[in-house]
């Protein structure tokens, strides 16, 4: 069975799976499922890997699901500033990091914590409270004629 006898972690602070046939294709006797976190892949060979406790394991292929900053990559490239000097993730950080504080996020090795990018900070990266909020607040911000920004066409 896929699922473990004690749970890694709280219940949706990891991405669930959103495929419908997930399990299906892990339950098929060609495919293996290897925990590297209990036996990390030490060696790769042309048709096989090695894992620490000396097991070999034949592959066809090999699905890797390695850290990339899908969350705030783009995000942190634009320098924005705001009329007041100071940049939205400031008040950003304020309002998620505020919100999230009581969830099981912050106790969770997760993605949504930044913890699989290599020298990001630690800090919870969505809205907890999710798109509506999210929707409500750019609402806002519209209404206001982002006044709260300095706005300079690029393109015409």
């Amino acid at each position: 069975m896929l699922v473990p006898s004690k749970a890694p972690h709280p219940f949706v602070t990891k991405r669930p799976v959103p495929f419908r046939n997930f399990y299906q294709v892990c339950d098929q006797d060609k495919v293996s499922i290897v925990d590297v976190n209990k036996t990390p892949v030490t060696k790769m060979l042309p048709s096989s890997i090695v894992t620490a406790d000396g097991a070999i394991h034949e592959i066809v292929a090999l699905v890797l699901a390695t850290g990339f900053d899908a969350i705030t990559c783009g995000l942190r490239a634009i320098n924005i500033i705001n009329r007041a000097g100071g940049t939205p993730p400031e008040k950003w950080r304020e309002l998620v990091s505020g919100m999230t504080a009581d969830t099981p996020f912050p106790i969770t090795k997760s993605y949504y914590m930044g913890d699989y990018i290599d020298g990001k900070p630690r800090e919870a990266l969505n809205l907890p409270d999710g798109i509506p909020l999210y929707c409500e607040l750019l609402d806002e911000a519209a209404e206001k004629g982002y006044d709260a920004y300095v706005l300079i066409r690029l393109f015409r």
